[in-house]
């Protein structure tokens, strides 16, 4: 299997993450009575978690995007990282050119910056920087966060509510010509949910590929997001199995292979369609839909 750009995405994201999104934190808000508003503008669906938002675009101080207030929204994606006393979330509208928010959560008090990503080196904070990148995380001095409950930091709860943010100004650099962003947004997001599936509740049919498949893939997510590589390897085919295995041999072999099959959000949505299509490799082996790619 071929690592997607969805997943090369999500790891620049993360990347853009870290070099970006130094700012002063702020705290944030606790309010159940948005919970039906929050609900009405996100889906949860397989694992994979989408949201709407409304944004104001302005390029060189006139205002030329503006869905504030209007009934069809934009949809977006989130993607979720729990790392001990954080919760970082993502939350991004496009494929390779696009925007978005981060969200850095801490137990009292919140980090949040505007998301900006591009296929191509064109971006810089300040007009004097010399250095373009594809992406930035940039800084926003009106911000606030509402969520429906106070988050726990368990891995794999659901976190849900209400982003505002407007960004500080930002530069794109393209072809000699500079030009000046500014965005502001209202973000309604829900995280993805992480179920398990276990095996001795779901009956395979060998005349039920694609529930069976969709079930497979689900189990698959759900190991590789543990790191119980041996559960998953045993989700493959017994050909695959013997690949995987001389693959364990060789461990940067062994990574990207766990790289190629552990499922963001996106990815995991795109696999889903390519089985319910029937474009994904299965084999039907003891009782179980088994994957017979690599």
């Amino acid at each position: 299997m071929r690592i997607p750009i969805y997943t090369v995405l999500l790891f620049l994201l993360h990347s853009a993450a870290g070099l970006y999104a130094q700012q002063n934190n702020t705290g944030y808000k606790i309010d159940g009575s948005i919970k039906g508003l929050i609900d009405s503008h996100t889906n949860n669906s397989h694992g994979v978690a989408t949201g709407h938002m409304e944004i104001r675009m302005f390029v060189d101080d006139s205002l030329i995007v503006d869905t504030y207030g209007q009934e069809k929204k934009l949809e977006f994606f989130t993607m979720t990282t729990f790392r001990k006393d954080t919760i970082e979330i993502i939350g991004f509208a496009g494929m390779f050119i696009g925007f978005g928010f981060y969200l850095d959560l801490f137990k009292d008090s919140c980090a949040i910056t505007h998301l900006a990503k591009s296929d191509a080196p064109f971006y810089k904070l300040n007009r004097s920087d010399t250095t373009l990148s594809f992406s930035l995380s940039v800084p926003c001095p009106e911000k606030s966060l509402t969520l429906v409950r106070k988050p726990v930091f368990k891995e794999g709860e659901v976190i849900a509510g209400m982003i505002e943010l407007t960004s500080q100004d930002y530069w794109e650099d393209s072809n000699g010509r500079e030009t000046k962003f500014r965005m502001q947004l209202k973000a309604y997001f829900k995280t993805e949910e992480k179920k398990e599936a276990p095996k001795d509740l779901f009956k395979y049919d060998v005349d039920k590929p694609v529930e069976g498949q969709v079930h497979t893939a689900e189990r698959l997510r759900v190991y590789m997001d543990k790191k119980e590589y041996e559960q998953a390897i045993g989700l493959f085919s017994k050909r695959q199995q013997e690949h995987i295995r001389s693959l364990q041999k060789d461990t940067k072999m062994f990574q990207y292979w766990c790289f190629a099959w552990t499922f963001d959000a996106t990815k995991f949505k795109d696999y889903l369609s390519t089985i319910e299509n029937g474009g994904a490799s299965f084999v039907f082996e003891d009782g179980e839909w088994k994957i017979d790619e690599k």
